[in-house]
């Protein structure tokens, strides 16, 4: 993770609209083109810096299954790519 790339993109608001207020989607039927990117390094760190807390799970069902059970809006859509049960 430490050296993973990742890239923020900052899009125009215009065009864009909330798909899914849950999952937190937005899209945009029109073709944009950035207004800035930057390069995020170290992610770790960055993470502890917003206050957020990194947990590194030996399996995501246990989370799956205790927030779905708690009657809390969620999305957890990427559960196909988590290792089977």
């Amino acid at each position: 993770m430490r050296e993973a790339k990742l890239f923020v993109y900052e899009m125009p608001p215009e065009t864009f609209r909330l798909a899914d207020r849950t999952a937190g989607y937005w899209t945009s039927l029109a073709s944009v083109v950035p207004r800035s990117s930057r390069e995020v390094a170290d992610l770790p760190t960055r993470i502890a810096e917003t206050g957020a807390r990194l947990l590194v799970l030996p399996s995501l069902w246990p989370l799956h299954d205790a927030v779905a059970a708690s009657g809390l809006d969620f999305s957890m859509i990427r559960m196909r790519n988590a290792q089977p049960r």
